[in-house]
């Protein structure tokens, strides 16, 4: 995979004019069409592929949103995962997972952390308790958080329709 440097070297440009060319940048960048064409030429002939990680570095916000939920080899949480997938890439957003199968191995701390030190805007869990654990490691204004599921109790979050949940998680965030 090559880099931005690469494109830009190729082109015989420098990485600046590469990156505002690649990244359609508006602003005091001017460049020549003929400036352009190589730079999207070299891009090409280099399999250049844009780099998410350092672009929502650059804007201090990923595309993510986590959901932390049950067992996927329970087709219920399959199915969910598809769907909850399916309406977030609509909306410019990737989903990562994080199963609990509560197993003695498993800490809910962990995952949480897991799904934190992956930069995600929102995390979306599937909760059927009551009180639920994971709420007090997700401080307030740390990350959105919506649960999703059943309950018996009043409280915020998406209850019983899923696909009603899954259309309120993604107005959510």
């Amino acid at each position: 995979m090559s880099t931005l440097k690469q494109v830009a070297a190729a082109a015989g440009v420098h990485p600046g004019t590469a990156s505002a060319i690649l990244n359609q940048a508006s602003g005091n960048t001017r460049v020549s069409d003929a400036t352009r064409d190589k730079v999207l030429q070299a891009a090409q002939a280099l399999s250049y592929v844009p780099n998410q990680h350092a672009a929502a570095l650059k804007r201090g916000k990923t595309s993510y949103v986590g959901f932390f939920g049950g067992d996927v080899r329970n087709p219920f949480f399959a199915e969910l995962i598809t769907c909850l997938e399916g309406a977030l890439a609509t909306n410019g957003l990737q989903l990562l997972t994080s199963q609990f199968t509560y197993s003695p191995e498993d800490s809910l701390p962990g995952h949480i952390q897991s799904l934190l030190e992956q930069q995600v805007r929102a995390i979306v869990y599937w909760d059927e308790s009551d009180d639920w654990a994971g709420k007090r490691l997700i401080r307030p204004g740390h990350v959105d958080w919506l649960p999703i599921g059943f309950t018996h109790r009043e409280r915020p979050g998406v209850w019983l329709d899923l696909e009603h949940g899954i259309r309120e998680s993604i107005r959510h965030f």
